[in-house]
């Protein structure tokens, strides 16, 4: 573990200057400072939940449907 240097880096935590410019300002900076990916931050895993989640919901409601129609011809 690596401990050296720990207590400038902890020096210097938070004093990034902080504009509140508005939404057009930051969303500018943003840009600047990360490129368009930044944007696009955590695309793939909330993509990949929702893609989980909505597979598991249709799978789930198409058996009862098919139960509930097996009952029927019952």
């Amino acid at each position: 573990m690596q401990v050296r240097g720990f207590e400038e880096a902890r020096a210097q935590f938070g004093r990034i200057p902080i504009r509140n410019d508005g939404l057009c300002r930051c969303l500018l900076e943003i840009w600047q400072m990360e490129g368009a990916s930044a944007f696009f931050k955590g695309l793939r895993p909330t993509l990949l939940k929702s893609f989980v989640s909505i597979s598991c919901r249709f799978t789930v409601y198409e058996q009862i449907c098919r139960f509930l129609l097996y009952q029927k011809h019952s």
